[in-house]
Order: structure tokens, then sequence, then C-alpha cells
């Protein structure tokens, strides 16, 4: 699987960053008023970033300063494909600072600033939503630290486009001061941007390729859905599968398995569809690494009928004239579907059963059959088949004796 790294976007010969001070030093605010606060310093020539949290040494329980931390890493050449991972790397030289009472840690954001226009007065811009972090037990003083991506860090990266990450102190983040003394603080401290080296976007996609196929099979129960693995990203193995339902929400999904590079591969689905329903369908595969992708949305019609369509109607006839016979003809498919009647001799005050074969079946076109005898609903069927009767039982049903 591709793994590329990208730096912090310059656009206008500036680049996309800037650290924020929440009030200047030498002010002294409480804790909710320095957090909340909507306006700031802003420093955009950032060439050592310091993420940081101090309390005021005149003493009385105030604070003087947050400093946030805002970039746009450049993601124009990203395509769109599913990110499998991504690592935010930045150097240091510096050990953590912390004289506070608790341990701090560097917390990663996002941040609604535009990488053409930033507003250094506006501190709210940074956002709360962890990301990812590092704890000061783990920072590394003389080199790079590594913060992985938890899956809301991952989707708020922008393919084609500027991808905003912000970093601000886990105090700052969580709203939580800590326990306030003589003059402490706490910060990271590592490059910015227009030093080297700065930070480093580091984000690994799928090249996992699947393709949805038409149908294929179609009846008015059932229809074979069918698929094609184009290319498996060496992220093997790779289990493929199709979602399907009666609107693009799908609600239904069948594997099939691993299915090997440039391999087809199908399932039947049914034996519950409906007559005439239009579905939809697309494949899916998903990756070793747990990336998954899928293919274009394709429909179907399900048959109004097919040898396997259920019945719907029945109607028996006679015929008049001296020696009158009886018929049946099914109605299967629902609305729209084929008659298809069983011929059936049959004198009508007979007490022999006769069944009719499904090869004596014929189109019923002739005139003789001027009179109807009765219909049966599809309740009264499933009352006499204690349930609703296939094609097949229908073609063995046997009729016994009747009234004109």
């Amino acid at each position: 699987m591709p793994s590329v790294d990208y730096a912090i976007a310059v656009i206008g010969g500036n680049f996309a960053q800037f650290r924020a001070y929440c009030n200047p030093p030498g002010t002294n605010q409480l804790w909710a008023t320095l957090h909340d606060a909507a306006s700031c310093t802003g420093v955009s020539a950032v060439s050592t970033a310091r993420i940081s949290a101090g309390d005021n040494p005149g003493g009385g329980g105030y604070w003087e300063y947050f400093t946030r931390y805002m970039c746009h890493f450049d993601t124009t050449a990203l395509p769109d494909k599913p990110i499998t991972s991504a690592i935010l790397k930045l150097y240091s030289s510096s050990a953590v600072f912390d004289t506070l009472s608790c341990t701090p840690s560097l917390d990663v954001v996002g941040h609604t600033a535009t990488p053409a226009n930033y507003d250094y007065t506006n501190y709210a811009l940074v956002q709360s939503t962890l990301f990812g972090s590092k704890a000061k037990a783990d920072w590394n003083s003389s080199g790079w630290n590594e913060i992985t991506l938890n899956a809301d860090g991952r989707a708020a990266i922008v393919p084609g486009g500027y991808t905003p990450i912000a970093l601000r102190i886990s105090y700052d983040r969580l709203n939580s001061p800590p326990s306030w003394g003589a003059y402490k603080g706490a910060a990271f401290q590592f490059v910015g941007r227009d030093s080297t080296p700065g930070p480093i976007l580091s984000i690994t996609y799928t090249t996992i390729s699947v393709q949805t196929d038409p149908a294929t099979e179609i009846s008015s129960l059932s229809a074979r859905l069918n698929g094609t693995l184009l290319d498996d990203g060496d992220d093997t193995p790779v289990q493929c599968g199709f979602q399907w339902g009666k609107t693009v929400t799908y609600n239904n999904a069948v594997s099939v398995g691993n299915v090997t590079e440039s391999s087809t591969f199908s399932v039947v689905i049914g034996n519950n569809l409906e007559p005439g329903q239009t579905y939809h369908f697309r494949a899916f595969a998903v990756g070793a690494s747990g990336a998954i992708v899928y293919g274009a949305d394709r429909t179907f019609i399900a048959s109004n009928s097919s040898a396997d369509t259920r019945v719907t109607s029945i109607i028996r006839y006679f015929s008049a004239g001296p020696d009158p016979v009886y018929q049946m003809e099914i109605l299967r498919g629902g609305v729209g579907g084929v008659y298809i009647p069983p011929t059936l001799t049959k004198k009508p005050y007979s007490t022999e059963d006769t069944t009719a074969p499904v090869s004596n079946w014929m189109n019923l076109t002739s005139a003789d059959y001027s009179k109807w005898i009765s219909t049966h609903t599809l309740k009264e069927m499933k009352a006499i088949f204690g349930k609703q009767p296939t094609f097949t039982e229908w073609a063995m049903w046997k009729v016994g004796g009747g009234s004109k």
C-alpha cells in the first residue's frame, strides 16, 4: 500500500500555519475567561512551535496564557482512496517543560481556519475532538515524535485539498485546569514549518479497486449479483461481497469470502424478492488492513413471472354444451403476470379426480370456455395448502366435483 509524506502547505508564498497566544504575557485571567476567549495574539512565522499553558507569577490563582498551533497540510496530490493509517510527525530538540502538578499530553485536534485566510485574532478556531496524543513520558527530546491519528483524525484528511490539523495542550483541550501554585507552566516544543525539519503528515492509503457487474439469472424470487476485484492493493487477503436492498441504503449485506486480484465473484440472493420490485446493489472489498471500498451502485428489477413464481390467483371454468368439462386458469406473478391453464377434462358431476400434468398446459383461447364457476383468492389457496402454493403445487392440483 502506498505511503506518502505531506508537508505544511505554502500558499501565496506563506506557510499555512500560525501559533496563537490567548492573552499576551503579563496579563492575569481566570481559567474560564482565558479558555473561552475569542481573541488572541497570532504569530504566523513559527520557527519553533511552543504548545503551552502557564499561570501568572503574581499569584492569586490567575492564569497568564495558553498557546495553540494551527496548520494546513498540502494533501492536494492525495488520491481519494480509503486511508488505512495517518501519522503526524513532529521534530523536537527540547524536553517537555512541566512544572505543573499534573502530567500533560500534546493533543492533536482539528480547526476551522481556511488555508488562504487565517484569522490570527480568533482563538476559538481550534476544535476539541481528539485525533491523537503524545504523553510527556513518551516525548522524544532529540528527534521525531510520531502521533498516530484515530478514525476521527483520518476522516478529517482532505484528499485533493488542504488538511486542517491543530495542537493544544491536554489541560486546555479538556478545559480542566491543573492545581495552581507558584509560577508554573507546561510546554511541548517542536520545529515549525519555516525551519527544517518541519511537521509531516504521513498517510498510507489502499489502492484496492472493486467493480459491480450487472446482475444475472433474475427471476421474481431471486437474482445473481456479480462483481470483479480489479486490484487487491497488496492488502491481502481481500474479502468481497455485496450490499443490496430496495434503496441505496441497501440494508442487506452478504460476503462471498476471500477473492484474488482480477477474479470475478458472485452470490445468489432472494427466495424472498418481490416481483416487479427494483433492487439496488453494489460490490464491496475489505482488505487485511480493514480498509473497505465499494463499487458503483447498480439496479435490477425482479421479474413479474418465471417458472418459480408463486401463484397469486386461480379461476375455474366449465364449458357449455352437452358434454361440459372443467378447466383451470392459473395467474402467476401478480398483476401483469402470465395466465397458463392446465387442461383438465372433467365432467361436472363426476366423482373422479383428474391431475393436470405440466405437459398438458395450454393457452386458454377457446371460445368454448364461456362461463366461470368460481375464483379462488390467495387467502383461500393458503387455507387449502397450509401455505402459499408454489407453481409446481398448482400444476399437481386435483379437481373434484363441482357445480354449475
